[in-house]
């Protein structure tokens, strides 16, 4: 870690920002699954406990299904 060093006494703290609303683009990446939504007739459920007990990450579990040193066939060891 680096050590920071502390800005001077002076320093203006806690000064306004201005707000300018939503990003459009947002904007219209939420209308358009608000209307995917409802064309579909389906809620897209994403972090939520609910989908995390459905997707399940498939490749974390490859490990302890995939067997990495198969018993080779005999054409094989004869080759």
């Amino acid at each position: 870690m680096y050590a920071v060093d502390e800005p001077p006494a002076g320093f203006k703290k806690d000064y306004p920002v201005p707000s300018f609303g939503a990003d459009p683009d947002m904007e219209g990446t939420l209308k358009s699954l608000a209307s995917a939504e409802t064309q579909e007739n389906h809620k897209l459920e994403m972090g939520t406990e609910k989908s995390k007990r459905k997707w399940i990450p498939v490749a974390k579990d490859a490990d302890k299904k995939y067997d990495y040193y198969p018993t080779l066939d005999k054409d094989i060891i004869t080759t």
